[in-house]
């Protein structure tokens, strides 16, 4: 299956919005032409928008896996709590120790690490006053033939230079994320490396 993204599948397969916008065409005398700029602006939108839908896609994947992660974390994390009672005849040497408190701690760093990937993030997504206002001026045909340039733009620019726009927001919220979820990740990996050097040693010592 084509994984890329729509707009690049109909670019490679000669298909599509932007095909048409960059093959040119012949007219009856042979001359060569190109489409409008609408047409080319269109590639812009229908990229940016899956872009957009993309990176959004990202950051809620990251939430899902991110809120399993910790409950399995939490289920963890009291089972070991509760169990941390030993036995008669087990001793609670150093390394049983460091292995507990190893495997505690790490269970905490991915349940603050989930938290951190749940965490509820600014997101500038293309504006709805804008759209609104857009909408109104073309239709009292004061901006007729920027449409397409329009809805781009609110994809692709921000209100101010130095900001970042609905693209770069969405590209960081997933990128943060990520990061996030990469680290609890790791964490609940040691916590398990941990917890299997506590019950290595247990075992050694009851049967051994």
């Amino acid at each position: 299956m084509d994984k890329r993204s729509p707009p690049m599948r109909e670019l490679v397969s000669g298909t599509g919005i932007a095909a048409r916008a960059l093959t040119p065409r012949k007219r009856n005398h042979g001359e060569v032409v190109t489409d409008k700029p609408d047409d080319e602006i269109a590639v812009f939108t229908e990229q940016g928008r899956w872009l957009f839908e993309y990176h959004d896609g990202r950051s809620e994947s990251f939430c899902s896996r991110a809120v399993a992660l910790l409950g399995f974390t939490g289920v963890i994390l009291a089972l070991l709590l509760r169990g941390s009672a030993l036995p008669r005849g087990i001793d609670a040497n150093c390394l049983l120790k460091t292995g507990f408190t190893s495997a505690v701690a790490s269970l905490l760093i991915t349940s603050v690490s989930c938290l951190a990937t749940l965490r509820a993030r600014r997101l500038n997504v293309p504006p709805v006053q804008q759209l609104r206002t857009n909408w109104y001026s073309w239709v009292g045909k004061k901006r007729r033939g920027s449409a397409a340039k329009d809805v781009t733009e609110m994809y692709l620019s921000a209100k101010n230079l130095d900001e970042d726009s609905a693209l770069d927001w969405a590209l960081k919220t997933a990128s943060a994320r990520g990061s996030w979820f990469g680290r609890a990740v790791f964490f609940m990996g040691l916590s398990l490396a941990s917890i299997t050097v506590v019950l290595a040693d247990v075992g050694w010592q009851i049967y051994f």
